[in-house]
């Protein structure tokens, strides 16, 4: 049932496509996020955790809304605790990693109360640090781990949020590691550096690692100006020749707490040796590598993909982008860790730690800590209707239109009612129908509306543009592959808005949420001042290159002697709209 394609479109007859994003107050997401913190809360009280999984657990569980007197937390808090038992802090096995789990803990618990024992395991830290800037477990003598690393700059700066001390000789040595860490061959970053940019293999994982990595340093080295200044930059320049991760809002966002944003902390007379601007390029340089490669990172993760998500989360947000080159990259990570929530127990990956990390990904918990906020979209799935805009999180309820505004009622309808409803243009009123079916889709069990196919399967030829759209949406919700040749013959619909949601529906029914190339639709790139001829022209073209581009999946998929039956196109008994 919570399945659903994330990406988030609103189709409309005057102005073209206008894309809405995903957002975690989004009401399926929220359900994800509770359901998962469900499972997570359970597990806690039921497994040994211990390294660190425990307090990255119990951080998890705070964020997803579960509050400190929650037994789970309660529980993880005694554990960390027991770090403290001979009177200075002991991490039991993953060290480092460990440290900076029960950094984030402890300050997102109560930073007041345990000030003492955050001011310690910020001295376990630093006195941890490598010669070289970097972190590493104790027994190993290499020049760094970047993963390590990651945890001991995360945990660091949630220390600065307690407004305990980081000596700012730290952060510069941890900013002059990664600049040395990063491979000069490409600008990505590896999962052991040697060091002077050689050796070893730039990784998805370790990248947003190191960028990330670069991002505190400079936040905690030169200040909150520096990110300031840095939009405004972007915001005059030039799109980058890929699209690279430097398009942002132009409306000023709103600011956080004031937690280190301050200003940059020299408690100490220390004077930092890293150059902002050589930071800077080395932020741009591994912003370059992940964006090229985010196309395909973003369908298949090869290592690791509930740690990625979660590190890019950090990444992007510390960043302060919407997309990974021209990919919303929340959208594309929601989309990827709700198809993988066990209906049943919410769990989502195969551990605790899988779970954590997608809920932090999920509730966006970085952009949070920087009091960022995300352009609110339309819940997934109501962006099938342009009415639906301002539809209630409580999906119990339906919106009726009524001389333009929203009516609340609540959605009792059965589902085979709706679509009679829905096909029956004497019914009263179609937007009203449309968005309560699509709610009760959402709402209900896949075998109701599997029990209704032969229907759907009428309404897919139904002479009215909007039907037909609502009925393609509907069908890609089947989940049946042999709809798909309806789906792809629905590409070449007299109206492109039918076509958009064949699309959709087939990136959906084929597991590939970015579709196989082609643009989302086909009015992305155009001005809004363009003409209703250039529109059309356009619109022309996207359909033959989507329709093209999944007849060639479609055969590919199809056995080879049944593909001369393969339908060229709808028979729609009516016109254009």
């Amino acid at each position: 049932m919570y399945r659903w394609i994330i990406f988030l479109i609103v189709w409309t007859s005057v102005s073209g496509t206008v894309v809405f994003a995903a957002d975690p107050h989004d009401p399926q997401i929220k359900d994800a996020v509770k359901r998962a913190t469900g499972w997570l809360h359970d597990a806690v009280l039921g497994e040994n955790l211990a390294g660190g999984y425990d307090s990255l657990a119990g951080y998890a569980l705070l964020k997803g809304g579960r509050g400190p007197s929650d037994e789970a937390v309660q529980r993880v808090r005694r554990q960390v605790e027991l770090r403290f038992a001979t009177g200075r802090y002991q991490p039991r096995s993953h060290h480092v990693y460990e440290a900076g789990c029960d950094l984030m803990f402890l300050e997102a618990l109560d930073p007041e109360q345990y000030e003492s024992q955050l001011n310690a395991i910020v001295a376990y830290l630093v006195a941890s640090q490598r010669a070289s800037g970097g972190w590493n477990y104790p027994t190993n003598d290499g020049y760094g781990d970047q993963s390590i690393t990651q945890y001991a700059a995360l945990g660091l700066w949630a220390a600065r949020r307690a407004d305990s001390r980081v000596p700012t000789k730290s952060w510069d040595a941890l900013a002059a590691w990664e600049v040395d860490a990063q491979l000069r061959s490409d600008g990505g970053f590896t999962y052991h550096p040697s060091g002077t940019g050689v050796g070893g293999k730039s990784s998805p994982t370790m990248t947003v690692a190191g960028v990330a990595n670069l991002l505190l340093a400079r936040r905690h080295l030169y200040g909150e100006a520096a990110r300031k200044r840095e939009k405004a930059e972007q915001e005059k320049a030039e799109p980058p020749k890929f699209g690279i991760l430097q398009k942002i809002e132009a409306e000023e966002l709103a600011e956080g707490p004031p937690e280190e944003g301050k200003g940059p902390e020299k408690p100490d007379d220390y004077r930092a040796r890293t150059p902002e601007a050589t930071i800077d390029r080395a932020v741009a340089s591994g912003s370059n590598w992940l964006a090229l490669r985010f196309p395909t990172l973003a369908r298949e993760i090869d290592a690791r993909p509930y740690y990625f998500w979660y590190g890019l989360e950090r990444m992007a947000a510390l960043q302060d982008v919407e997309t990974i080159g021209e990919i919303d990259w929340y959208d594309a990570g929601a989309d990827w860790l709700l198809r993988r929530q066990e209906r049943r127990s919410g769990r989502i990956g195969g551990n605790v730690t899988d779970t954590a990390f997608a809920i932090l990904f999920l509730q966006q918990t970085t952009r949070e800590l920087l009091g960022r906020k995300r352009k609110r979209g339309l819940p997934v799935g109501s962006g099938l209707l342009a009415g639906g805009r301002g539809m209630p999180e409580d999906l119990s309820k339906v919106v009726a239109v009524r001389d333009g505004e929203a009516e609340v009622r609540q959605s009792s309808d059965p589902l085979d009612e709706l679509l009679a409803a829905l096909g029956d243009p004497s019914s009263g009123d179609t937007v009203a129908a449309q968005k309560a079916l699509v709610e009760k889709i959402r709402l209900g069990d896949r075998e109701e509306l599997v029990a209704r196919e032969e229907t759907v399967l009428e309404l897919v030829r139904h002479p009215s543009w909007e039907v037909r759209r609502t009925a393609i949406w509907a069908l890609g919700r089947i989940e049946r592959l042999e709809h798909a040749t309806l789906l792809v013959a629905a590409l070449e619909d007299p109206e492109v808005d039918v076509a958009v949601e064949a699309r959709n529906a087939l990136c959906y029914l084929a597991r590939k949420p970015l579709g196989l190339g082609a643009t989302q639709g086909p009015f992305e790139d155009l001005p809004e001042s363009a003409t209703a001829e250039k529109k059309a022209e356009v619109a022309a073209a996207w359909q033959k290159d989507v329709h093209a581009r999944w007849s060639k999946w479609l055969a590919e998929k199809t056995p080879y002697d049944e593909r001369d039956r393969l339908p060229r196109g709808l028979r729609i008994r009516s016109g254009r709209r």
